[in-house]
């Protein structure tokens, strides 16, 4: 397996607890938020790419690609059908509904060796409507609300097997391919999760905010992407020479 691209579910700048938020408050707010944290992308420097929707998930997307990688802002689409969405994917707790303490992250792998492989960890398997009945989604078993939602994408290729830049976007800030990747979570994940991690080279370490920290290389050195949930804020870092 290998890295193929991380999503954010992106929440609404809402003050306390969300509890006694309505679902079409937050997920307006989850929307806003979506625009906001891409606009904020934009003036970085980075090219925003084509965007989907994922019927029966209740949910769409933002997307920034680049080399072999991809980066998602997930959003609520239709609060019914996220309040129905296969349970083990913890929806609505990430995009805040039922929760404050999930974490907003998931981490898309595909295979490494040839399409079809298996997902080396235990899991369930997704059917979602949006794809074709034949396909499905491994979802790792071992995961709770807290941790970043870890799922295999089965039906897709190697990366070896098709073009590096296949489906990246030229970015004005000069980033090409990601470097490195880090997390900060809440609580400490559970013991399948922090294995997957260990083996994609995903950082992680305790904190009392949600982190993601995207390092991109330039073709002349490197630039820095930070996200900081909830209190977006996004930097731009680059001159600091290759690695």
């Amino acid at each position: 397996m290998q890295l193929d691209h991380v999503f954010l579910a992106c929440r609404g700048r809402h003050k306390g607890s969300t509890a006694e938020l309505s679902a079409d408050v937050l997920a307006e707010g989850s929307r806003a938020n979506a625009w906001e944290i891409a606009k904020a992308l934009e003036l970085a420097g980075f090219s925003e790419g084509p965007g989907n929707s994922h019927p029966g998930q209740g949910t769409a997307n933002r997307r920034f690609f680049f080399e072999r990688f991809m980066f998602e802002l997930l959003f609520v689409d239709d609060t019914d059908a996220l309040a129905q969405a296969f349970p083990l994917l913890s929806l609505p707790q990430r995009f805040g509904f039922a929760s404050d303490l999930a974490s907003p992250f998931g981490v898309g792998l595909r295979p490494s060796v040839a399409k079809g492989e298996q997902a080396k960890f235990q899991s369930v398997e997704y059917r979602p409507e949006y794809l074709p009945k034949t396909a499905h989604i491994d979802v790792i078993e071992d995961c709770a609300a807290s941790d970043p939602l870890i799922f295999h994408l089965p039906f897709l290729e190697p990366f070896a097997a098709i073009s590096p830049d296949a489906a990246s976007v030229p970015h004005v800030c000069g980033a090409v391919r990601l470097h490195s990747m880090g997390m900060a979570l809440k609580k400490t994940p559970s013991a399948g999760v922090q294995t997957v991690m260990r083996q994609i080279g995903i950082r992680c370490h305790l904190s009392d905010v949600d982190r993601l920290s995207l390092c991109f290389e330039t073709e002349d050195g490197r630039s820095e992407l930070l996200v900081d949930t909830p209190t977006l804020s996004v930097s731009l870092v680059g001159g600091v020479g290759p690695r």
